[in-house]
């Protein structure tokens, strides 16, 4: 019987460190999600500023302060911008669409 009471306490415990070891993660990934969302919006700035001035008045890729990565792209036709930001394995990415055309 109290063999039967401790293998049940057991998997309680290992069920409730489960629970709170994905909670504990969750609250991690938070942090750096909003850092990987702030540097994808950084890569959309960037790519608007190359679009709409032209010359060479920004000569150097900004570089993340805060050990954040970015990534931008534009689409051929100019209509549609890409960022995408990352901060310790944590992607989140922006997209903005401009002129007439939307792509479904």
């Amino acid at each position: 019987m109290s063999a039967l009471l401790l293998a049940g306490a057991a998997a309680l415990g290992l069920a409730l460190i489960g629970v709170y070891l994905r909670d504990l993660r969750l609250a991690y990934e938070f942090g750096e999600s909003t850092r990987a969302i702030f540097a994808a919006d950084s890569a959309v700035e960037y790519r608007l500023y190359k679009k709409f001035n032209s010359g060479d008045l920004l000569v150097k890729v900004p570089v993340m302060s805060n050990d954040t990565v970015y990534s931008g792209n534009m689409s051929d036709d100019g209509s549609m911008i890409r960022g995408v930001g990352e901060s310790k394995g944590i992607k989140r990415g922006i997209e903005i669409y401009m002129g007439d055309i939307i792509p479904e």
